[in-house]
């Protein structure tokens, strides 16, 4: 992150912004200062206002006309970057991440639970935000604060947070591997907060139980009926549709009728879950519609719903993002093509490569999680892949159509992005050409997502390296590199101009495994 130039300016020292939070001084006497608010560079330390810093800015705030509290103090606290922003939280401004998710002061015995700055800087927040619409509500935030301070003297558990600081810890730990390695205290305070919470009809808290009564985690034990329960009432308080999914699990499997399936509940909520854009709802649905479960066989609605899935997850893999069930829907793709192998050796490869496609999807998701699912579908990908490449040989596998393969990649990346590509003569007849993906808008680089399946390989890479040969006809600049956004008869085109036409032999330089 470049740094701005503060060379003889002023900066906000922490007198001015305590002043500053209790509002006795002006942010208009502070910039007439020199300090340069949405720049200003704070020390390494916190700045943390405390609780009786605010109380203090209450008591000055109550005799001011309300809207000159309004336009003198919210609006230009609450612009551009915020000071508050500076009185509570401590980003590491090398990092530009660091700074849309600031690490807070938590309790180090109860990591999920917010400090006291946090949670002084949330009251400060509101406190403004409420001014801004127009609201003040003195008397009440008074007793938050006081509530803080009172809390100082008290052990955690039996301290009186407010809710939405317990939902806090509840997210907190409801994260897998945050309840993993929670210790047997925090675990009995997560389970007092999700309990007394879900009572509530917090939908944070019934989420979390839920979650847990599914199969059980460390806190909750396998409970169906309390998980079938808890998803229905989630149902009537929010519009999520991983809701309406887990029932369609839990009917599926008949969790709560003595194991003996409901296909026709079953169907109804997968059907829900399709309908709010639910991955899995919908990959089920399809298996449903293929075996005639709970509804009248359909191979036709099966087969959309999966490529449809295909296609709106296919993008996401392409750019490196891992963490969606594009596995599950590139193997069932690569079924529904094996049911067309008859068709000929074309359906075959179609196949083999979406079998190819969903290997690498399940091999980079399990190094985000390796739980039942990623271990059942990992076993399906490995005996299609089986069954399929016995049926298929290749003469000459790194040998490609350049018109074919580039198509693909064009097709894959859309109008977002052009190719980059270079070359570089090692011969009268032969060169070493690479070729990269640009964004358009951009300039940057980006992976690009190849399936080859006569190397039997899937991967994203930084480049694309290639051996031509047998050059017949190569016209085109003298220097590279040139863009193109087509390929066509051995013409590469941007914007459907000719820039370069080649006649020749193409190899693809496919990159040996590295070594674990």
């Amino acid at each position: 992150m470049e740094k701005k130039n503060t060379a003889g300016r002023k900066t906000l020292t922490e007198a001015k912004l305590r002043k500053l939070a209790r509002l006795e001084a002006g942010f208009d006497e502070l910039l007439r200062d020199g300090a340069d608010i949405p720049d200003y560079m704070p020390p390494r330390r916190k700045l943390a206002a405390a609780p009786e810093d605010l109380l203090a800015a209450l008591d000055n705030a109550a005799p001011m006309p309300f809207e000159e509290l309004e336009t003198k103090w919210v609006s230009p606290l609450l612009c551009g970057f915020g000071v508050f922003f500076h009185l509570f939280e401590e980003p590491d401004w090398e990092d530009p991440d660091a700074l849309r998710d600031p690490a807070l002061a938590r309790d180090p015995e109860y990591p999920g639970l917010p400090g006291e700055p946090e949670i002084t800087a949330r009251i400060w927040e509101d406190m403004l935000l409420d001014a801004e619409d127009g609201e003040w509500h003195a008397d009440e935030y008074r007793r938050r604060l006081n509530r803080v301070i009172a809390m100082r003297a008290q052990a955690v558990p039996v301290r009186e947070y407010e809710d939405a600081v317990k939902e806090l810890y509840v997210e907190y730990y409801s994260e897998e591997g945050h309840l993993r390695e929670a210790s047997e205290k925090e675990l009995l305070l997560y389970v007092l907060y999700a309990d007394e919470l879900a009572g509530k009809k917090s939908i944070v808290a019934m989420r979390a139980k839920a979650r847990g009564c599914f199969g059980g985690d460390k806190a909750y034990a396998a409970n169906w009926t309390r998980a079938r329960d808890l998803y229905l009432q989630l149902m009537e308080l929010d519009d999520d549709s991983l809701y309406p999914t887990m029932l369609g699990h839990i009917y599926y499997a008949g969790r709560t009728n003595n194991g003996k399936p409901q296909m026709d509940k079953a169907f109804y909520y997968y059907s829900i879950g399709t309908l709010g854009g639910n991955d899995e709802a919908k990959l089920r649905l399809a298996d449903m519609f293929r075996k005639g479960e709970g509804v009248i066989p359909n191979p036709e609605i099966a087969h959309r719903l999966v490529n449809e899935e295909y296609e709106e997850l296919l993008p996401f893999l392409a750019e490196g993002v891992f963490d969606t069930r594009f596995a599950e829907a590139a193997w069932r793709k690569g079924e529904n093509c094996r049911e067309l192998i008859f068709a000929g050796r074309e359906y075959a490869e179609r196949a083999y490569a979406c079998f190819l496609q969903a290997a690498f999807a399940l091999e980079e998701r399990k190094k985000i999680r390796d739980g039942e699912a990623e271990q059942s579908i990992g076993e399906a990908i490995r005996l299609s892949l089986n069954a399929v490449e016995k049926d298929l040989s290749f003469e000459d596998g790194e040998r490609i159509c350049p018109e074919e393969f580039f198509w693909n990649l064009t097709e894959l990346y859309g109008g977002s992005s052009v190719f980059e590509l270079n070359w570089k003569e090692k011969s009268g007849e032969r060169c070493r050409v690479t070729v990269t993906r640009v964004n358009r808008m951009t300039g940057e680089r980006g992976p690009i997502l190849v399936t080859v399946p006569a190397l039997k390989g899937c991967r994203l890479l930084d480049k694309l390296t290639f051996d031509v040969s047998d050059i017949d006809h190569w016209e085109g600049p003298e220097k590279g590199p040139v863009c193109f956004d087509e390929c066509m008869d051995g013409v590469f085109l941007l914007n459907s101009e000719e820039v370069l036409a080649c006649e020749a032999g193409w190899k693809l330089k496919w990159p040996k495994e590295k070594r674990a």
